[in-house]
């Protein structure tokens, strides 16, 4: 029998921090100048609008502001310029059935499981979630080109065939693109090979490092975790600062 005991790949509208934050309104009675502080303030684009009895029966936007100060008359109520609400979706629902929902309407209400509103999403949102979400792919890729041509560079790959371990013992091998990362890291444990790159570096801390790359990359790749953690960004973004000083040093 198969079970679902692994992380779902795709995001839920949960993921989104803003989704579960305390929702900041206004009241149907606010001023405008009450209105325009609070957004201006906490950078908000949007503000929904409630009762008293905290039903949401609108949302305030800058579109909205723009209507009342371009307006001919004096405006007495925000609730003249009131835009009706967005949609609302589920805090459970996934990421992708949304994305439509947003770029329509810019953006959307969330619910939680008692149909309380929690939150807005809005197109913003969605972009820091997805940069989030990608950071650790794109670390990974720079890491893996510029290690690639470190060992393309120094290391020619028929001295280190027989190091290698390879899947089939038919695969032709002709370039290092045809190998893993946990090949490369092999290739540049072993001391031969190390010197050929004439680094004054301790080998053993380089490849330490890379074995954690490594495990980070087999992780993300294998989708094992919903979202990286801070330190494993970390630890991907100091790997890729080293290649990055490295290259620089070697072109001197």
């Amino acid at each position: 029998m198969i079970t679902d005991s692994t992380c779902k790949v795709i995001p839920t509208i949960a993921e989104c921090s803003v989704a579960t934050m305390e929702l900041a309104s206004v009241k149907l009675s606010s001023k405008v100048e009450e209105v325009t502080s609070l957004m201006l303030l906490h950078g908000y684009s949007q503000i929904p609008v409630k009762t008293k009895r905290g039903v949401i029966k609108g949302v305030i936007t800058w579109k909205s502001l723009a209507k009342m100060f371009v307006s001919d008359s004096e405006v007495t109520s925000i609730k003249e310029f009131m835009e009706p609400l967005p949609p609302i979706v589920q805090e459970l629902d996934s990421l992708l059935d949304v994305l439509k929902l947003i770029d329509t309407h810019e953006f959307v209400l969330v619910q939680d499981k008692n149909d309380e509103v929690t939150g807005i999403i809005t197109a913003y949102d969605i972009a820091k979630l997805f940069e989030t979400s990608t950071k650790g792919f794109l670390l990974i890729g720079e890491i893996e080109e510029n290690v690639r041509l470190l060992l393309n560079s120094y290391i020619d790959i028929n001295e280190v065939i027989n190091q290698i371990d390879t899947v089939c013992s038919k695969q032709v091998l002709t370039d290092f693109s045809d190998l893993t990362f946990g090949q490369y890291v092999r290739i540049l444990e072993n001391k031969s090979n190390w010197d050929k790159i004439s680094l004054n570096l301790d080998r053993k801390a380089v490849v330490k490092q890379l074995q954690l790359v490594n495990e980070v990359r087999n992780g993300i790749m294998h989708f094992r975790y919903k979202r990286q953690s801070d330190e494993q960004i970390l630890l991907l973004e100091e790997t890729q600062q080293f290649f990055v000083d490295l290259k620089s040093l070697l072109e001197q």
